[in-house]
């Protein structure tokens, strides 16, 4: 503009000194051309170029953000941990690409910022988080929590503020029941998808039913939702509901009053860390042996407690790759894994000529086919190559590079491998 000002004052300059030097009829000619040549072409050039490029190098929109919280170190952590680990592999899927190590994901340009928070368990601390996030870190969108009490307060928050929930993983029925709200998602389970799924089901083997549940949300659901879809199957409960305590570890009481009640069958709701004392209680004072047991979860802890003796007679799926398999006990696990599912008698595989044999199975899953047992250079069975990132060569061992986790995924890619063989052959 500073440019077109000094022309227009040169031009303007010019055409007074031409009027002064020129006859009198010429004057009407310079000042037509001049002013009217100028400004129309000069100004309507320059402001229609530049806005029009400027809004295309805007920076990008604000990030979106996602608060997370979840038990991280609770008595709920087991589930904690999963929710975690399970929604960064969703936005990984959703977005395509890992997240930065401050979980930063990237969709199409918009960067998305997940905010991850420790609640403990703990309705409070999630209270306490909920409104750091909303307030202070000015979050889109609400995910969580693990117990369904705790849920619940986060429900009543996320409402109060305007924020979407998603509410995961809490399986309390009230989430969506008597406390939705329009500001409530949901990705988990509830009680009844559990309880009619084990009752249709159930009640076709066994009559009466007792039943035992934690202290809080998730047991009050679990218990009204199983005493409805039995109850409606039709079974009996021959006693009132049990509750104890989320964080009870010694299930004598409880596990007397269940024997007292003469159910042919027990229905365990619960949650986290407290499954395996109720089994080992149940199995001591011999309910087990009285009532059958059904339960709508079992995770990877509980897991082993409840069928180490299907797979691998004494196998301790708690222990690292190194440590498990010592003594080669992959053999034992082949075994077994054989005489339960693909030779037990009585079966419709017993009877099939093509059936893999014991030997079939060992070569295919355990022999490394180009060197001799132990060869850790050249694997070639479906253990030996699970294995070999874990323990290192024989040489050199390390006992500890690879966790239970990994145990227990070896075992279950050998039990799967194994019926897919047996299967192809039937087919």
């Amino acid at each position: 503009m500073k440019t077109i000002r000094i022309l227009l004052s040169a031009l303007l300059l010019t055409t007074l000194l031409l009027s002064a030097c020129t006859p009198s009829e010429e004057p009407t000619e310079p000042p037509t051309e001049a002013p009217t040549e100028a400004p129309t072409e000069e100004p309507t050039e320059e402001p229609t170029e530049e806005p029009t490029e400027e809004p295309t190098e805007e920076p990008a929109a604000e990030p979106i953000k996602v608060g997370l919280i979840s038990d991280l170190t609770g008595a709920l952590a087991i589930y904690g941990v999963m929710t975690e680990r399970s929604f960064m592999l969703g936005m990984e899927y959703a977005t395509g690409a890992p997240g930065t190590e401050d979980n930063v994901f990237v969709l199409d340009g918009q960067e998305i910022h997940i905010l991850v928070r420790d609640d403990q368990g703990s309705a409070e601390t999630t209270a306490t988080l909920a409104r750091e996030l909303i307030d202070v870190e000015d979050v889109d969108i609400l995910v969580g929590t693990v117990s369904s009490g705790s849920t619940a307060t986060l429900q009543e928050i996320a409402a109060e503020s305007e924020v979407v929930l998603i509410a995961a993983p809490a399986a309390a029925n009230d989430i969506t029941g008597v406390n939705f709200n329009e500001y409530t998602f949901r990705t988990s389970r509830n009680n009844y998808q559990d309880s009619v799924n084990i009752c249709e089901y159930i009640t076709q083997e066994y009559n009466t039913f007792v039943q035992i549940a934690p202290d809080y949300a998730f047991g009050y659901g679990g218990a009204q939702a199983f005493r409805d879809a039995c109850t409606l199957f039709g079974g009996e409960f021959v006693a009132d509901d049990i509750f104890a305590p989320l964080e009870t570890t010694d299930f004598t009481p409880y596990t007397e009053e269940m024997i007292a009640a003469g159910a042919d069958a027990f229905l365990v709701t619960w949650a986290g860390g407290g499954f395996i004392p109720l089994l080992q209680s149940a199995e001591e004072l011999g309910l087990l042996d009285q009532s059958a047991l059904a339960a709508s979860f079992i995770d990877n802890v509980a897991q082993p407690a409840f069928f180490a003796n299907a797979i691998g007679n004494g196998f301790d799926f708690n222990l690292n790759v190194y440590d498990a398999f010592a003594n080669d006990e992959q053999i034992d696990v082949i075994d077994d894994i054989y005489d339960r599912f693909i030779g037990l008698p009585g079966s419709a595989m017993a009877d099939l000529t093509e059936v893999p044999t014991r030997a079939d199975l060992q070569l295919e899953l355990n022999n490394p086919a180009d060197g001799p047992q132990d060869d850790d250079t050249d694997p070639d069975g479906l253990y030996d190559r699970l294995r070999l990132t874990c323990s290192g060569a024989k040489p050199n061992p390390v006992p500890t590079a690879c966790s239970a986790v990994r145990t227990r995924a070896i075992v279950k890619a050998m039990c799967g491998a194994a019926l897919g063989s047996a299967a192809m052959l039937v087919q």
